[in-house]
């Protein structure tokens, strides 16, 4: 309910104006009536009111001494003024009160209702910047907290492979999230009842949504639509992780921290899949899997190129039928790269490619092909020298003459008919960052030189400009290259 604070020194006026407010049928409550401003100011900190309507003659204290006293204690009420006569004067002083309104005795029913619906407006959308603002503090807070219950429900939405490589720019979740209107997706469902804030998690292909509503089994159905929606509007696998018990605002962020924890550790790699943080996750034992790995370790020691590559293959399909986690894929991958590097010393690969690999694969069968040919081109990589090589200068221009459009590491790859991971690795070879640091910078200094030219034009029609259809996303990254806001820069 919208309390309400009446401040009138005619009692008459006063109970008629308050039967009115309760009989509107809108969300209010009459929270107290003051006579004078100086009654006004100890009922007002004892019910902190949404909603003020002040009389301007009083004795004792008046109307805008009243006013002015909850200005210097930063109170922020939306404060109605109450005048048995119109007087231009005194709208003119209203107006350095940020008053909303200037209601005239005796008090019209329909002039009445049509503030109170306007206040209801002002009200609810205080009420969510407020809410926002402490869902992003919470989010933000790295430190264990005890988590309460309460009227919410998290989920953390990934598109694509989990995101192991922290160059995240070029992933192909990207371009689906660019793509998507969740917000709009979630205005089309059926769920009135319920509050949603949409957040961009740690990566640049998870999104973090928040459902508030009394009712849990609303915030399941709405879950699950969103889930379905995603997979229709997708070929790439989507990954969606929630949980059953219903929490307090506040535990946003420790909920947050415990779901983020719980994706890495039950990503199934390649395909999609709605993970309920309380249900029991699966193991399964090993001692197979080892038996294709020694296989591969056999081959890589008699340096059998073809049965390296059947051995892979095995790998991965053994991996695929049983639903592995992103996590245990990359762990045997690491194996066989040590027994790789063993064998051949002079082969240019390391942890990270693999890491880059699992990041930017949309399946198995890509998968497969960007190890058996990062492993084919591993001891033929150009070292760095002077002299540019060809393949990196054409990634380069072609970064350079596209960056305000989409580019994926899938893109890049069509275009140059090169597995991602051999770009990705001839391009830092040359230029000492991926492709999609490159990129980064290429549009980060572009916004820079549009903030210059015209400090006054929109963040969001310069995000756009330099290909972020995000502009919460695109600041993100702007702050972490420049240690500041896209506002704050000059």
């Amino acid at each position: 309910m919208i309390k309400v604070l009446i401040v009138e020194d005619e009692p008459l006026i006063a109970k008629a104006l308050a039967k009115l407010i309760v009989k509107s049928g809108l969300d209010f409550e009459v929270a107290g009536i003051a006579e004078n401003g100086m009654e006004a100011i100890d009922l007002y900190e004892k019910h902190l009111p949404e909603v003020v309507f002040s009389d301007i003659k009083m004795p004792i204290m008046d109307g805008f001494e009243f006013l002015q006293i909850l200005k210097d204690r930063k109170y922020e009420p939306c404060t109605i003024i109450l005048s048995g006569f119109e007087d231009f004067n005194y709208a003119r002083q209203a107006i350095s009160y940020q008053v909303l309104d200037y209601l005239l005795k005796p008090i019209s029913k329909q002039m009445l209702m049509e503030i109170l619906n306007k206040v209801r407006i002002i009200s609810l959308h205080k009420e969510q910047v407020a809410k926002n603002n402490l869902i992003k503090s919470t989010l933000e807070n790295k430190g264990r907290q005890e988590i309460i219950d309460g009227d919410c429900m998290l989920a953390l939405i990934c598109i694509g492979a989990y995101p192991m490589s922290p160059d995240d720019s070029m992933l192909p979740g990207v371009k689906v999230w660019s793509e998507i209107d969740l917000e709009g997706e979630l205005d089309k469902m059926e769920c009135s009842g319920a509050t949603s804030w949409i957040f961009n998690g740690n990566s640049s292909v998870e999104r973090i949504l928040i459902l508030e509503a009394a009712d849990p089994f609303l915030q399941n159905m709405v879950m699950k639509k969103v889930y379905n929606r995603l997979q229709e509007q997708t070929n790439l696998p989507v990954t969606l992780i929630t949980h059953k018990r219903t929490i307090d605002i506040t535990s946003v962020g420790p909920m947050y921290n415990e779901l983020k924890v719980n994706l890495y550790s039950r990503f199934i790699f390649g395909k999609s899949a709605m993970i309920c943080l309380e249900d029991k996750d699966v193991y399964y034992e090993d001692h197979e899997i080892n038996t294709i790995v020694q296989m591969i370790y056999k081959k890589i020691s008699a340096n059998d190129s073809k049965g390296i590559n059947d051995s892979i293959k095995e790998l991965l399909e053994f991996c695929d039928q049983n639903n592995l986690r992103q996590k245990h894929i990359l762990k045997y991958l690491n194996i066989i790269l040590a027994y790789y590097c063993e064998k051949f010393p002079l082969a240019q690969m390391t942890n990270i490619d693999f890491e880059f690999m699992l990041s930017n694969a949309e399946s198995y069968d890509i998968l497969y092909l960007e190890i058996t040919e990062m492993l084919r081109t591993s001891l033929t990589l150009p070292e760095l020298t002077q002299t540019v090589h060809p393949l990196a200068l054409k990634i380069k221009d072609y970064l350079e003459e596209n960056f305000e459009k989409s580019v994926t590491n899938e893109i890049l790859s069509r275009e140059f008919g090169f597995v991602s991971s051999y770009l990705s690795k001839i391009f830092k070879n040359q230029y000492r960052m991926t492709p999609g640091n490159y990129l980064i910078k290429l549009r980060i200094n572009k916004a820079k030189s549009l903030i210059r030219e015209n400090p006054e034009r929109l963040i969001k029609d310069i995000a756009d400009t330099v290909g972020y259809n995000d502009p919460y996303y695109f600041s993100k990254v702007f702050y972490k290259e420049e240690n500041m806001w896209p506002s704050d820069y000059k």
